[in-house]
């Protein structure tokens, strides 16, 4: 999900807040919000969990395993490449899988 800070957003992140431990869900920073909104918003939809201080802003948020917030941070404004970071790492801790690493591609001589 992908929260803004309206009315009809606010009750929905309510019913998901009472549903949580019964549903999965990873919260993704909209874009269009400020970092200072942003924080709030995730302060809101993260009770207890542990935030950076600015300039850190946070870009994810879901429920370990442990029933725990886990919040992902970046110090730049978020761009495609950060938000598709948070989102795998959230996916694969989410659904119980681990990353693989890169390898530095090799390049091929010429003939």
């Amino acid at each position: 999900m992908c929260p803004s800070t309206s009315e009809g957003v606010k009750w929905e992140l309510d019913l998901i807040a009472d549903a949580l431990g019964r549903v999965r869900v990873i919260f993704l920073a909209n874009p269009e919000l400020t970092p200072e909104e942003t924080r709030a918003l995730f302060t809101r939809i993260a009770p207890g969990a542990r935030l950076l201080p600015a300039p850190q802003t946070p870009i994810a948020a879901w429920l370990d395993e442990r029933g725990e917030w886990f919040v992902l941070t970046t110090s730049k404004p978020p761009c495609v490449q950060s938000y598709t970071v948070a989102l795998n790492f959230a996916l694969q801790t989410t659904l119980g899988m681990k990353g693989v690493k890169l390898t530095k591609a090799q390049r091929r001589k010429a003939a």
